[in-house]
C-alpha cells in the first residue's frame, strides 16, 4: 500500500509525462502541411487525444490544461522542473540520509536534529 503522498508523487510525475508528449504533439501538429479546407488541432484537440492516449496506455485518468501546454510550447517550465531548481539536495542524497535515520530507527538510536546534521554534511 502506497502512502498519498507517493500515490501524488507518482500522478505528478505521470502528467508532466504527458505534458511533454502533448507538447510535442501540438508542435509537430503545427509543422504539418495542410490541405487547403484543413485545420490545424487547437492545444484542447491536442489535450483530448493525449488525455484519451494516456487512458488507453496506462489505465490512469489524467488532466491536462490547455494553458499550460501553451506555456510549455511556448518555452515555458512544468511545476515539477520549478520545484526541482529549488531542491537543496539530489534525490539520491535524500535517499542517503532517508537511509541512514531508518537505520538508527531500527538500532533503537534517537534521530536527532544534531546527529542528521552532521551526517549531511559529511555527504
Amino acid at each position: 500500500a502506497k502512502s498519498n503522498t507517493k500515490k501524488s508523487q507518482i500522478q505528478g510525475e505521470l502528467t508532466e509525462k504527458w505534458l511533454k508528449i502533448a507538447a510535442e504533439a501540438y508542435r509537430t501538429e503545427q509543422t504539418c502541411e495542410l490541405l487547403p479546407m484543413e485545420r490545424w488541432k487547437g492545444y484542447g484537440a491536442i489535450c483530448k487525444e493525449v488525455i484519451e492516449n494516456c487512458w488507453k496506455e496506462t489505465h490512469q485518468h489524467i488532466h491536462l490544461d490547455r494553458c499550460t501546454i501553451h506555456r510549455i510550447v511556448k518555452g515555458g517550465q512544468t511545476i515539477h522542473e520549478f520545484n526541482a531548481g529549488k531542491r537543496q539536495l539530489l534525490p539520491e542524497e535524500e535517499e542517503v540520509i532517508l537511509k541512514y535515520a531508518i537505520s538508527l530507527a531500527e538500532r533503537g538510536f534517537p534521530c536527532s536534529q544534531h546527529h542528521l546534521h552532521k551526517h549531511i554534511n559529511g555527504i
